[in-house]
């Protein structure tokens, strides 16, 4: 009988021992053999990807850009205009990849069209990326502004070193916003709340509950328009005239001349299920039309207003539930009509790291299921902090280790009754996001 002992190091002893037996045909010696073990660690990390470009705005006239990004090891990168397509199944790859820079000419582009497109990549252990990089821009019209083209802010606008000083000055200078929301849509003001107090910013990102503050702080006036307070609610036609009730609200509140200053306008959503989608977009178009730049209403030509359309949070459901089949139809509409979103359900759907949930039954605490057992038994805010302790998103959300700063002090439904602190990071993300939508509507392109 021969018993083998491993010892483990980088040199591995082998000893051999032929014991005492029936039928033994040899001594019984120790022998000793020594063996050199080679120790690796095999990849099965995915390319990490960055650097986007294009984002924002392109000049009127362009015809032609390049799409690029950088990853973190050599790989191969594909491109696709459909999204949440894996890589196998995505037909064109990039015209320079291989390495760790990608570049492919886009051509034919049009004034006044928003295009999207959504990358993944292989490295060469095979590991691919498992949800979509997005990279996102608009080519202007001949003699617009920077904001006249639409844009969407989503989960890949939460990084807020990515804004110029010079852009959040000019939000709180130019910006005079009326936002109108009840408990889900209160988690933006949660998160700028935290960005205000978190004593490394400083003063950076003031705010004041006004629509006529000074060039110190953002002027934001929460709920400022009196009657329906949220979409979900104000979702009626109490006239039948096809104008949902919180438009009215809206249209008599922009009508009064003591609001003229009023330049942005906000609404959210509560549950969006079962809600009218096309009453809603149809109100917002309505309101576009008269208040807008070169709007049909008196005060339009001097005072115009910007409209941000907005999702609402995840359900539960996964794809194509009851909130997810009527965000898609205001993400389409907001891409086909050039229009400005804040797309508050692509924040939840992805995690910082670019690791997509709604596939797996998330809900609006960022619970979901990760066994297919259709129980939500995981948080992803837990899984990234826990990944990223001490990092700036956890200190935002826990105030762990800054003196002065406790952390984010409510995250309405994020988390739920008996449900980990760590949702908090939600609103921390929407809280950054929005501070990204108010430098691009103050005239940032982007860039």
């Amino acid at each position: 009988m021969k018993t083998i002992k491993i010892l483990l190091s980088l040199t591995v002893s082998i000893i051999l021992l032929a014991g005492c037996g029936a039928g033994s045909s040899v001594d019984n010696n120790e022998t000793e053999e020594n063996a050199t073990v080679e120790v690796g660690t095999q990849d099965s990390t995915a390319p990490v990807r960055s650097n986007a470009t294009p984002s924002g705005t392109l000049a009127a006239g362009s015809s032609s850009t390049t799409l690029a990004l950088s990853t973190n090891e050599n790989a191969t990168c594909r491109y696709s205009t459909v999204t949440h397509q894996g890589y196998d199944t995505m037909r064109e790859t990039f015209s320079n990849t291989g390495g760790k820079v990608h570049q492919q000419s886009i051509t034919g582009l049009v004034d006044g069209q928003t295009y999207r497109y959504y990358v993944r990549c292989k490295d060469a252990a095979n590991n691919t990326n498992s949800s979509d990089l997005v990279i996102s821009f608009a080519v202007l019209t001949s003699g617009s502004g920077a904001t006249s083209a639409g844009f969407t802010v989503d989960h890949t606008h939460t990084a807020l070193s990515s804004i110029p000083d010079s852009w959040i000055n000019r939000a709180k200078s130019d910006l005079h916003i009326t936002y109108n929301h009840t408990s889900h849509g209160s988690q933006l003001i949660s998160g700028i709340n935290a960005l205000e107090d978190f004593p490394k910013f400083g003063t950076k990102y003031a705010w004041s509950d006004t629509s006529r503050g000074d060039s110190q702080s953002l002027s934001l006036d929460d709920r400022g328009i009196s009657g329906t307070p949220d979409l979900s609610q104000g979702d009626g036609d109490a006239d039948g005239d096809g104008i949902a009730n919180w438009a009215e609200d809206t249209y008599d509140f922009l009508s009064d001349s003591s609001n003229y200053h009023i330049n942005v306008i906000m609404w959210s959503w509560c549950n969006i299920s079962g809600h009218n989608i096309p009453r809603y977009l149809h109100s917002m178009e309505w309101l576009i039309a008269q208040f807008g730049e070169n709007g049909s209403h008196a005060r339009a030509t001097a005072h115009p207003v910007t409209f941000v359309f907005m999702t609402a949070h995840a359900n539960g459901g996964g794809e194509d539930d009851s909130s997810d089949v009527r965000n898609k139809l205001i993400r389409n509409h907001v891409t086909a009509n050039d229009r400005i979103l804040f797309d508050f359900s692509d924040i939840e759907n992805y995690d910082p790291d670019d690791n997509y949930y709604l596939d797996k039954d998330l809900d609006d605490s960022l619970y979901y299921d990760a066994d297919g057992d259709s129980s939500r038994e995981s948080n992803w805010a837990t899984e990234y902090l826990t990944a990223h302790d001490g990092g700036e998103l956890d200190q935002l959300t826990h105030g762990n280790g800054v003196a002065g700063y406790n952390g984010v002090t409510s995250c309405a439904h994020s988390p739920g009754g008996g449900e980990t602190a760590d949702a908090k990071l939600n609103c921390v993300l929407k809280g950054r996001a929005v501070w990204y939508l108010f430098a691009r509507l103050a005239g940032w392109d982007g860039q």
